[in-house]
């Protein structure tokens, strides 16, 4: 595995690039929202339709936690959907702090193997957090601040 800066062919958003944008942007909206109107209205597809809840269930809960101060209330809810934030978070300010200004992205070059290897994990972690959303129910709690 190589980490470098190189100089992009476009300087156009990555598609991980855009929809990080996107989505830091309809959550910050939506976060706004639902405190003005001081309501816990969260959608999930699939567990509208199976009544199962999605490995993120609870991740917009564990998001208004974090921000309203309470990290380990927001862990509770869902790990993973920090972690997913996080990385929103830096691809964007990536994006916009060294990509337009600069002409430059940093990159992470990997062999076939290791590639395999991070997608094998990422699942791994999907997994394991879908276990933890069932397991400890907190897609049932309602976030009160």
């Amino acid at each position: 595995m190589r980490l470098f800066i190189d100089k992009p062919v476009k300087r156009l958003p990555t598609p991980f690039e855009s929809c990080s944008m996107f989505f830091l942007a309809g959550g910050a909206g939506m976060i706004a929202l639902q405190r003005m109107i001081q309501h816990d209205a969260t959608f999930c597809p699939l567990r509208a339709v199976t009544t199962i809840p999605c490995p993120l269930c609870g991740g917009t809960r564990a998001v208004m936690a974090l921000v309203s101060g309470d990290p380990p209330l927001a862990i509770r809810y869902n790990p993973l959907a920090l972690i997913l934030l996080a990385a929103m978070v830096y691809s964007t300010m990536c994006y916009l702090l060294i990509v337009l200004p600069w002409g430059r992205r940093p990159e992470v070059e990997m062999s076939g193997r290791e590639l395999r290897l991070s997608s094998l994990l990422i699942l791994a972690a999907f997994a394991a957090n879908w276990v933890y959303v069932i397991s400890a129910g907190m897609y049932k709690v309602p976030l009160v601040l």
